[in-house]
């Protein structure tokens, strides 16, 4: 007898609350199911069911299953799952398709991170697709998935409650994995944990009489109630049964023939799914058993391969297990019909006999020229037995399994080097690849720790100048740029071949930059640009103008050049994929160099370029940089919320010196605004910043600032003056402190009454401005002679700058001190109209602080303000929106998505989540559609 494929029974809770789900994502609110239950309860099936219902409701249905084999490539999964498109009722438009094209080159161009490179294009294509219609993002079997991907799910957690994206995935309750649980976790704070229970005994014979079109009775109908609830137990009995013909059927009843003998009965859905596949032929089962080593999915030419047989051979074996329903088509592939059946089969051979599979499988499809991820996949499972071709191949591989997948790399050739002997000629080209991955993969302490036994090369080849490059920089991206010097004078000695000598070199003008050794930096530097152009090679040239363009500004003190040499090497590295890390590096300066010149729109767009560069290429460090000169814009403009925003969505950060700057920013606004827990919110937790370390010297001014910031607003002039005193280099003086507002620093020095200090700081202004004469160092050097002088003409110069270069903070500063001038004089009058300026301001900037401050100077001088109290800054409702959350606002009810919105407004992709969260939060809504109904409503 045959049996059918029945409908879902008992499952109208899980179904009502899936579908409720997918009506919020067609309203515009999106949300996270979880669908949690033992394998074979049923979760594969519900999902189904909600990925048919969405579709039909118009959505754009994006679906994957992970497995143990195919899943272990880092993002695997998700790429898999943005490459299956939308086949219900919408159809994917061309932009989309363009997003997904986009999305693949991303991932397969030489990134500086594939992990978080992966995680922003994910997220970014799937926030634009949301902008065009609902979204449903299914995987079923998640607890497969990668680290990767998790984290990538994790982050499309955090879309799902800005847009109308509905995630669902299905999952075994089985402790797992800690981001796995962790994931579990947040769907248990915040979405819906459905728990797939087992079927009641009257569904489970509801289900048996479905399938085979007969009411269940007798021995059948016990044995039905011995499933323990599960239906795919159930239904394997049922067409087990329906196999061997021992289901008898007459008037409608069905019941087990008379001679049946129960206990040849399989008594577990393992041995159930086993047995079903006794029925195939040896030759059917050998091509299934090749096959479940290559994952749920599979083309078969690849299990030709493993079978060492033709596709043609393959053909009859290929239709029997379709017909015996082990395996089915999946569009251009094949797949099990389900993953159980896979594991049953996978499972029944020893661990021993799987991995000396998984081996021979890795060699008969590298023979094959296979894809080298396939290849990977399959050699990570068989874990010993890298030897012999397969350490051929790995070589040969590494360089793209390096683009692609940089820590398996790094794994795969740790391991097949320890297999190496000391005298095996491969040992010194096999290191190399090690040391290329690791720094690929980011691991860059890893890489000081793998190469540390070559970092004297022990040859000139290019191989091991390359090795002494990658040790190189890492050694500089972990502050310790004495070592990277030596290493890199020990290979440049032995006059390595080119292009990697002029590299070198310019990395060695890198290292002695950092140190302030300019000359010999400037000297290097000059020579490497004149090898690499030579050449024709724009990495050498790029490291050593950056290097130049560093030396022409604290050198120097040549602006001009020093902007000259930065557009140089930006247009040298445009085309350079090699040169990333540094074009972005460049960047960033150019963005600070420009900023210091009070040249607002110019530092923007170079931010512009590099946050959208960084977030596509998975450059953290480096989009972490920009976002924090973009804060340090905003600060200094007394755009304080947005700074904020920045900040605050930042953090916290793995790097050190840049965690510390973007606390010490927090910290300076909650200063000045009076606010001194949150000042202690920011400095808790925060790298230490002490004198004595120097890589955090330039990073701890902020941080200092703020300190000193809280003790002047309790009067305590003599301790704020000290802590920027006991900070300051003495080799430096206060020109170390040249970002810090030192007519802040002389006016504590003034209050506290030390002379020396105040003369100091005077000297420091002017020589400052001397050093490098921009109009922004003119104002700060007029303020300090000003206010030192009682010159009020000088402040009031000083004050007019800051009036026209759009600088709040610094124009009320100027305007408060020049009403203690005025007030000194005794023209009251006056003080008292430059002081209401002052409080203007600070009050528009919410300076609790600064207004206390202002308040106790003049009142002491006998000027009493007119306004005594800043305005209560509004916490709820529209008028509790910053200026940026209203463009914010507008964008959303225009139907921009937050990539675009980030493109628009020279911001992260990150920043926009962060400040659309803040709006629901301030509205009291729950979704960007009622976001947009506000800013209608508020034209």
């Amino acid at each position: 007898m045959s049996v059918d494929e029945p409908t879902l029974v008992g499952r109208t809770e899980q179904l009502r609350r899936l579908a409720a789900q997918v009506a919020d994502v067609v309203d515009g609110r999106g949300g996270v199911a979880w669908l949690d239950g033992e394998p074979g309860i049923g979760k594969s099936a519900l999902l189904r069911s909600t990925v048919a219902e969405a579709r039909a409701a118009g959505c754009e249905v994006f679906t994957a299953q992970a497995d143990g084999v195919s899943s272990r490539l880092p993002g695997q999964l998700i790429m898999q799952c943005l490459a299956s498109g939308s086949t219900g009722v919408v159809r994917r438009s061309a932009s989309v398709a363009e997003l997904l094209a986009e999305f693949a080159s991303v991932v397969g161009e030489r990134v500086s991170d594939l992990t978080s490179a992966v995680v922003e294009g994910a997220v970014s294509v799937v926030e634009r697709v949301c902008a065009a219609a609902p979204v449903l993002i299914a995987v079923d079997d998640l607890h497969w998935a990668d680290d990767v991907s998790l984290m990538v799910w994790r982050q499309w957690g955090h879309t799902a409650q800005q847009a109308p994206l509905l995630l669902l995935a299905a999952v075994r309750p089985a402790p797992g994995r800690p981001q796995l649980m962790a994931v579990r976790e947040s769907v248990r704070a915040e979405g819906d944990l459905i728990i797939v229970p087992g079927l009641a005994r009257s569904e489970l014979r509801q289900l048996a009489e479905q399938t085979i079109r007969a009411e269940p009775v007798g021995r059948l109908l016990n044995l039905v109630d011995t499933v323990n609830g599960n239906p795919l137990h159930l239904l394997e009995i049922l067409w087990w049964l329906a196999r061997v013909e021992w289901i008898d059927v007459r008037a409608g009843l069905a019941d087990l023939r008379p001679d049946v003998d129960l206990s040849r009965l399989p008594d577990s859905l393992a041995s159930v799914l086993t047995d079903r596949l006794d029925f195939l032929s040896p030759q059917a089962r050998q091509f299934v058993s090749n096959a479940a080593l290559l994952g749920t999915r599979f083309s078969v030419v690849d299990v030709a391969t493993v079978g060492g047989q033709t596709v043609t051979d393959m053909q009859g074996a290929v239709a029997e297990a379709i017909q015996a329903a082990v395996i089915e088509e999946a569009e251009t592939r094949l797949a099990f019909r389900h993953p159980l059946l896979r594991r049953a089969l996978y499972d029944s051979a020893p661990p021993g006999q799987l991995r000396a599979q998984h081996l021979a499988a890795a060699r008969a499809l590298a023979s094959a020229k296979a894809s080298v991820e396939l290849v990977a996949e399959q050699l990570l499972i068989a874990a010993n037995g890298l030897d012999g071709p397969i350490v051929d191949w790995l070589i040969q591989a590494a360089p793209r399994l390096t683009h692609s997948a940089p820590r398996m790399a790094a794994g795969l050739l740790e391991r097949a080097l320890r297999s190496l002997g000391d005298a095996d000629p491969r040992r010194e080209t096999m290191s190399v690849h090690l040391v290329e991955a690791t720094f690929q993969a980011g691991d860059y302490a890893a890489v000081a720790r793998i190469a540390a036994p070559f970092r004297a090369p022990a040859s000139s080849s290019a191989e091991r100048a390359r090795e002494a490059w990658h040790l190189a920089y890492a050694l500089l991206h972990l502050g310790r740029p004495g070592d990277a010097m030596q290493v890199t004078l020990t290979a440049v000695a032995l006059k390595p071949m080119q292009p990697w000598s002029a590299r070198l070199t310019a990395l060695l003008a890198m290292t002695q930059m950092v140190l302030g050794q300019y000359e010999a930096s400037e000297a290097n530097a000059v020579k490497a640009v004149d090898s690499g152009r030579a050449l024709g090679d724009a990495l050498a040239q790029g490291y050593a103008l950056h290097a130049l363009s560093v030396v022409a500004a604290a050198h120097h003190t040549d602006l001009v050049h020093h902007r000259a040499l930065q557009v140089e090497a930006l247009a040298l590295l445009a085309d350079t994929p090699e040169a990333l890390d540094l074009r972005l590096l460049v960047l960033n300066n150019r963005a600070q160099s420009l900023a210091r010149e009070e040249d607002w729109a110019a530092a923007e767009a170079a931010i512009a370029v590099q946050i959208p560069l960084a977030e596509r290429v998975g450059a953290s460090l480096r989009l972490a940089s920009a976002r924090l000169v973009s804060a340090q814009l905003s600060l200094s403009r007394g755009r304080w919320d947005d700074a904020l925003a920045e900040v605050d969505s930042l953090g916290p950060l793995a790097h050190e010196p840049s965690e510390l700057k973007r606390r010490g920013i927090g910290a300076v606004i909650a200063a000045r605004r009076g606010d001194p827990v949150a000042v202690d919110r920011y400095r808790d937790g925060a790298p230490a910043w002490s004198v004595q370390r120097r890589d955090l010297h330039r990073q701890s001014y902020h941080m200092i600032w703020a300190c000193s910031l809280t003790h002047q607003a309790r009067g305590d002039y003599a301790t704020a003056l000290s802590e920027i005193l006991d900070w300051a280099e003495p080799a430096y003086g206060f020109r170390s402190i040249r970002l810090l507002e030192l007519p802040d620093v002389l006016r504590c020095a003034l209050a506290a009454g030390d002379r020396t200090a105040a003369d100091v700081v005077v000297a420091a202004a002017k020589d400052i401005f001397e050093r490098d004469p921009i109009s922004a160092h003119r104002a700060a050097a007029d303020w300090c002679r000003g206010l030192m002088e009682a010159d009020a003409d000088a402040v009031t110069a000083a004050a007019e700058h800051y009036r026209r270069n759009d600088r709040p903070p610094a124009l009320a500063g100027a305007m408060e001190d020049l009403a203690v001038i005025q007030a000194g004089r005794g023209d009251r009058q006056a003080a008292r109209r430059s002081l209401a300026e002052a409080l203007t301001v600070y009050e528009g900037l919410g300076a609790a602080g600064d207004i206390a401050r202002a308040k106790s100077r003049l009142t002491d001088l006998g000027v009493r303000p007119q306004r005594v109290a800043p305005r209560q800054r509004v916490a709820t409702g529209w008028d509790a929106l910053t200026f940026t959350e209203v463009r914010i606002a507008r964008l959303i009810a225009d139907g921009w998505s937050n990539p675009h919105i980030a493109t628009e407004l020279h911001l992260s992709r990150r920043t926009v989540e962060f400040y659309v969260s803040r709006m629901l939060r301030k509205l009291d809504v729950h979704s960007r559609v009622d976001i947009a109904h506000a800013s209608i409503a508020h034209v």
